[in-house]
Formats: structure tokens, C-alpha cells, sequence
């Protein structure tokens, strides 16, 4: 695994081009963005790229090679997702100093906290889609898991419409009062601590869905042929 995972690094940072376009988007975004569209936008295309590493591998049909070399099904997998892992947590972290820097930019002060949870939070929305998409990737192939992709994104948009027209009739006054209340039933019951323990809860449920993601993605290597 660990000269899978090498192979993988070199091969991304040999794209300098990639990453000066990646991070001056990125500073561009933080002028005009909030914060925590930044860190998801910075998080989700650092587990993009490294999704992207499997078309690589299949290309030429670079599959079967590879697995010539001493390392099986299952460690190439267990390189992936910790690849993706790896992108991002390296994408948290610029999005989150892109906030900081731009913050201290144009308003002459660092993010506020409040700031900072919201962008927090939208990483293990981001774990997710990774989960999500690494299998489909293995399983079908760039070209073709891009079209499945947009269709289980379509379904996925038209499933939360309509929850929220049903919570809209179930609670008509789902308006800014309710999210008040909201708040202050998890003031009452956490009381302060739910600032962090929202977003901690959130990233042990996302890193529950990627090890599901993982088994799957075994599972689907275990049964492909070459």
C-alpha cells in the first residue's frame, strides 16, 4: 500500500499547473465567498482529485499491471480512500487559511467562531459525496460513473424538493422562528456544548458511511475481472 500511495502523491504534485489554478481559485473565492462555501468547495475538489487517481490507474489497462506488483485487492482500495482521506483533510486546511487570510484581508479581523462551525460542518457533507462517489468510480469507470453520478444527483435533488414542500405543509411556520426554537431547545438540553458537538457527531456519521463505502468498494474489486 504504502508504494501505491507513493506512486499516487507523485503523480498529483507532478501537476503544478493543477495546483497554482486550484489554489488561486481559491484565494480569488475567499474575496467573495462565505466561509464555509470555501472549505466545502476546497474539501470536496481535494477528494475529487484524488478520486481521480483510479482513472489513471485504468487507463491503458493499468489495472491488471498493477496488480502484478506485491499488493492486492483490498490494500488498493484501503490506498484510496485514505488518499481521499488524506486530500481532505490537505483541502480543509487551505479553505479554512484562505478564510483566515482573506478575513484578516478586508476586515482586519479573524473569522468569527461562528463562521468557523459552519465551515466545519460542511466537511462531513463533503466525506459523504466522496464515499459516495469512490465506488461508482471502480465500479463503472470515469466516463460511464459520470453519467451515473448525474443521475443519482438529480434523484437526490428532487427528494430533498420535496421534503422540504412536505416540511413546509407539516410546519408552516418552518420559518426563522422555528430555528430559533430550534436553538434554544439545544441550548436547554446541551447547553453550550452542542457549538462542537454538532459537528462532531456529523463527522462520526460521515466516516460511518465511508467505512460502509469502503466494504462496497471491496467487495466490487473482489468481484471485478480484468
Amino acid at each position: 500500500m504504502k508504494g501505491l500511495m507513493v506512486k499516487d502523491l507523485r503523480l498529483l504534485f507532478s501537476q503544478k499547473k493543477t495546483w497554482i489554478t486550484y489554489i488561486l481559485l481559491c484565494l480569488m473565492m475567499g474575496f467573495s465567498m462565505q466561509g464555509a462555501f470555501i472549505v466545502g468547495y476546497t474539501v470536496m475538489l481535494a477528494g475529487v482529485i484524488g478520486i481521480s487517481t483510479i482513472s489513471y490507474d485504468q487507463a491503458d489497462n493499468g489495472m491488471p499491471f498493477l496488480f502484478t506488483l506485491p499488493t492486492d485487492r483490498e490494500g488498493y482500495v484501503r490506498e484510496k480512500y485514505l488518499l481521499c482521506l488524506l486530500m481532505e483533510a490537505a483541502g480543509a486546511v487551505l479553505g479554512l487559511a484562505v478564510c483566515e487570510i482573506t478575513s484578516l484581508i478586508k476586515n482586519g479581523s479573524a473569522v468569527p467562531m461562528d463562521d468557523i462551525r459552519s465551515a466545519v460542518i460542511v466537511i462531513p457533507v463533503m466525506i459523504c459525496l466522496v464515499s459516495f462517489m469512490t465506488p461508482i468510480n471502480l465500479k463503472y469507470g470515469a466516463e460511464k460513473a459520470r453519467l451515473v453520478m448525474m443521475i443519482a444527483y438529480g434523484i437526490v435533488g428532487a427528494v430533498l424538493a420535496a421534503g422540504l414542500v412536505l416540511l413546509q405543509d407539516i410546519l408552516p411556520n418552518a420559518d426563522h422562528s422555528f430555528w430559533v426554537k430550534v436553538k434554544v431547545f439545544l441550548d436547554e438540553t446541551l447547553g453550550g456544548t452542542y457549538f462542537w458537538t454538532i459537528p462532531v457527531v456529523l463527522t462520526v456519521l460521515a466516516l460511518g458511511i465511508m467505512y460502509l463505502s469502503y466494504r462496497i468498494s471491496v467487495r466490487i474489486m473482489s468481484n471485478k475481472e480484468f
